[in-house]
């Protein structure tokens, strides 16, 4: 069962969530429009332009609780079907979000499924990201940054106050990261022009 599990993991993860309420909604393609991002912060920059933020909030709010659940179902999965491959199964499942088959492999940045995870775990877990993050944002006007930051300081920040951290939370941050590392290239290029 550990193959069949983890294609059902990959696959959970690439429901385009954004790309069908913002397509639905508007008949925009969320990777055409603000940043390109096919997830929750997209959702609302775009339909609040196109149909006002009482669309908007409940639309995104739906995008990011249906992306937020995907890692912790496809754990749930292997947990219950295969549990040699739950330590991996979030992880794909993010990398399903982030690449999905269906958008030719253009999805979002796994934040939102990655953080769902965490929160699912530990939400101790979340703190240090968000601390992190929240600052460095603050100060850059800029999320990438900040996400990066997080990404390199968060686990280690929880094991020196002495808070282990599960395998899988690690190698679910993976998938974040090279999207991210994706993002950043491209802003320091001058490519990206949305401040988010």
């Amino acid at each position: 069962m550990e193959l069949p599990v983890l294609v059902a993991s990959y696959l959970i993860g690439s429901i385009p969530t954004a790309y069908v309420v913002v397509k639905s909604l508007s008949g925009v393609d969320p990777r055409t429009e603000g940043s390109g991002n096919v997830g929750a912060l997209n959702t609302l920059r775009i339909l609040s332009k196109h149909k006002g933020w009482h669309v908007a909030i409940p639309a995104a709010l739906f995008v990011l609780l249906v992306d937020a659940s995907k890692a912790i179902v496809s754990y749930l999965l292997a947990l219950g079907y295969a549990p040699s491959v739950a330590i991996l199964a979030p992880m794909v499942a993010i990398f399903g979000h982030n690449y999905p088959v269906w958008l030719k492999f253009k999805g979002g940045r796994g934040v939102a499924a990655f953080y769902g995870f965490l929160l699912y775990l530990n939400p101790l877990y979340l703190l240090p990201f968000l601390a992190i993050q929240g600052t460095m944002t603050a100060v850059t006007r800029r999320f990438s940054p900040g996400m990066i930051l997080s990404l390199l300081l968060a686990f280690p920040s929880l094991h020196v106050a002495g808070i282990s951290v599960l395998p899988s939370a690690v190698l679910a941050e993976f998938p974040v990261w090279l999207r991210y590392k994706e993002k950043h290239d491209k802003l320091l290029r001058g490519e990206l022009g949305v401040g988010m």
